[in-house]
């Protein structure tokens, strides 16, 4: 055999394993979703409550009327089947350290959905990281379920934390001051505010010959040109037809 012949074999051989890992490559492309915050409604940054330490309740069903527009600043249908809630909230004035937790209840008749979320040593079906808030700033907190949620009359959510107001201050002004900023499902939202849930964080480029990683899929492909492809398949013994 001459050395022409092998080196042609060589080449044809090459040239069909880059058609094959572009192949592979292009299968590749099926990624797992990931889940994205989706933000819902908020009325307003809520009202803070002395009631067992200071408090901002988002869907509180047993306020009464008179109170329901403060009690009530998101709508409990927006979390139904959802299994993620994650809540930022603002606070300034902060001159001693303290924790941050989310206290949450479908209140439903069913035990299986029956989740709450009372505290650390009472909870059913619910997770999640209490903050320690030591300065001025953003935190997020998210709780997590074990089943999807369902919504009944007395579904329950607030912000709850252990400051102690002195008891004189019945107006809430000489603690630290806490606003909800945002409230999301299906996701953890994050402190950053430069970007909000469903919007885009960037234009991403078009892939291009020169530049092949541009891909949604994250995966780099090898660009093999239509003529060395076809060199390929009949190296591998692909029969191609030519149409008459």
């Amino acid at each position: 055999m001459s050395l022409k012949k092998v080196f042609a074999g060589v080449a044809a051989a090459a040239v069909a394993a880059s058609a094959m890992t572009f192949a592979a490559f292009a299968e590749v492309g099926e990624t797992e979703v990931v889940a994205e915050p989706v933000l819902v409604e908020l009325a307003n940054g809520g009202v803070m409550v002395n009631d067992g330490g200071v408090r901002v309740n988002l869907v509180h069903p047993w306020g009464g009327e008179e109170n329901w527009d403060a009690f009530h600043i998101v709508d409990a249908a927006d979390f139904a089947g959802t299994q993620a809630i994650s809540v930022k909230f603002s606070v300034t004035g902060v001159t001693d350290p303290f924790n941050a937790w989310l206290i949450f209840a479908t209140n439903t008749d069913d035990d299986a959905s029956n989740i709450y979320y009372w505290g650390a040593d009472n909870a059913n079906g619910v997770t999640q990281t209490p903050v320690l808030v030591e300065a001025d700033g953003e935190y997020v907190i998210t709780i997590y379920t074990d089943v999807p949620v369902e919504i009944t009359d007395n579904f329950f959510f607030a912000l709850q934390t252990d400051i102690t107001p002195d008891a004189d201050d019945e107006a809430l002004e000489n603690v630290p001051q806490i606003s909800i900023v945002a409230v999301a499902r299906d996701a953890a939202l994050t402190v950053d505010a430069d970007v909000v849930p469903g919007e885009s964080s960037g234009n991403v480029d078009e892939p291009t010959p020169e530049n092949p990683d541009n891909v949604d899929t994250g995966v780099a492909l090898t660009v093999v040109p239509a003529a060395l492809a076809a060199a390929a398949l009949v190296a591998a013994g692909v029969a191609t037809k030519k149409r008459k």
